[in-house]
């Protein structure tokens, strides 16, 4: 009877508590405030259900709270004016920023390669016999060179000499269409995109930043080259004259990524965190082979040679985080939500060693489901305690447990070995606590202390 009538209290209390005033989503603390604006790259484009933007990582290593205004396809320009038309209530968040962090520019490099490829290959007859100029997007992706390119009709073309030579200049003028600036040589022939219009537009962005909250660090990560591939998956995927231009495109991609990063460096006013270096992971073997890894931190060879996801996978935004979190430099040895991401990547040791490096600089000690965290998030809320509801429901029953023992410890609030309502009960009232602005942000302080 005393249990029957413990759910009831404990399904009450969670009615209740829902419509308390809420903590905020992305909020870990009372550090450090980041707002995080930029493109896809820092939506958390490319994750799975339930991982980790690194907006949020850097958020819960800081101890802090984080608002993310990204917007996924955006170029420089569309995140400056976007900051030209925030709302009050976005400004307020600007103003009452420790930190902006902000990822773009890689639309700005995308969206040109992509359009000028097609409209190249479309100018010597290598796309599908169905396509056109005309077909080509207004904003094309990898994914529509896929679609549109005939591999077999540019590896005939490519078979001739002059035609292999004609697109390895074409990518060149291309690369120098992005990165060319006065200081290169003859620089009047080319577009100079980054120059003319790509970089003015990051120190507006600043300097729109900087109007509104003059001490606000802001922080732009450089572009990594998405064209990167394990050697043997590369092998396999990418064969005949299509190959040989994805070698070039592979190769002017360093290329322009580098002066990218250093354009962007030259800018007044702003901090960038090194992300091409990381994602690079730049390694030579006694043979004198390069190898370069940006694959390993994003999807790219989901697609068995099709390019359909560049954006960075769960390693990547981990990787992302550590270059912000080096860049803030605030470094602590306490467990966040950033190591127990990094220790259940299901593949953390191929974790390449030049990120890894720099990923050791602010690794704290793994802690995994502290007291009444059951849904691994990094906070005790009221969705733990409907977990510790629906698994004491589920024992009650005769049905299996869904916890792991990580899980069952961490849901057994008063040390009695099991998992129940009076369980949840305390989770709710911890939630509460915290809601009504309860300053003990560990479980246990808040136990030992009632």
């Amino acid at each position: 009877m005393k249990k029957f009538i413990s759910a009831v209290a404990s399904t009450a209390v969670l009615a209740s508590v829902i419509n308390l005033p809420a903590i905020y989503a992305e909020s870990y603390g009372n550090g450090t405030k980041i707002t995080v604006l930029g493109d896809g790259v820092s939506l958390g484009s490319g994750l799975s259900a339930g991982e980790y933007d690194y907006g949020t990582l850097v958020a819960s290593y800081l101890k802090g709270s984080v608002e993310n205004y990204a917007v996924k396809g955006s170029r420089a320009h569309n995140v400056l004016e976007q900051i030209q038309n925030f709302s009050d209530k976005q400004k307020a968040q600007i103003a009452d920023s420790d930190v902006v962090v902000i990822a773009v520019g890689s639309h700005d490099m995308t969206e040109y390669v992509c359009d000028y490829m097609l409209n190249m290959f479309a100018s010597i007859n290598c796309l599908k016999d169905w396509y056109d100029v005309n077909d080509i997007p207004e904003k094309p992706s990898f994914s529509d060179i896929n679609l549109m390119t005939d591999r077999n009709k540019l590896s005939t073309y490519i078979e001739n000499p002059l035609n292999a030579v004609n697109i390895t200049t074409n990518l060149q003028v291309m690369r120098l269409n992005l990165t060319a600036t006065t200081k290169t040589q003859n620089y009047s022939k080319y577009k100079r995109i980054f120059e003319l219009e790509t970089m003015p537009a990051i120190k507006s962005i600043a300097e729109e930043l900087k109007a509104i909250n003059p001490d606000v660090r802001i922080i732009f990560q450089d572009i990594y080259n998405p064209l990167e591939f394990e050697p043997s998956y590369f092998n396999e995927n990418f064969t005949g004259g299509y190959k040989s231009v994805m070698v070039s495109l592979r190769t002017n991609f360093k290329l322009i990524t580098q002066s990218f990063s250093e354009q962007l460096k030259a800018i007044d006013g702003i901090e960038v965190a090194d992300v091409r270096d990381d994602f690079m992971s730049y390694e030579m073997d006694d043979y004198f082979n390069e190898y370069y890894y940006s694959w390993y931190f994003t999807n790219i060879q989901s697609g068995g040679g099709a390019l359909k996801d560049i954006y960075p996978n769960q390693a990547g935004n981990v990787a992302i985080a550590t270059a912000v979190l080096n860049t803030i430099g605030e470094i602590h040895d306490e467990g966040s939500l950033l190591e127990r991401t990094f220790m259940r990547l299901p593949d953390m040791e191929s974790y390449p060693a030049y990120a890894l490096e720099k990923y050791n600089r602010i690794a704290g000690e793994y802690i995994s489901y502290p007291m009444g965290d059951v849904d691994d998030n990094l906070k005790v809320d009221a969705s733990d305690a409907t977990m510790i509801l629906v698994e004491y429901g589920l024992l009650s029953t005769g049905k299996d447990s869904m916890f792991s023992e990580e899980q069952r410890n961490a849901g057994d609030i008063d040390g009695d070995g099991k998992v129940d309502s009076t369980d949840a009960s305390k989770v709710l009232e911890y939630y509460a606590y915290l809601s009504t602005g309860g300053q003990l942000t560990r479980m246990k302080d808040w136990l030992e202390q009632r």
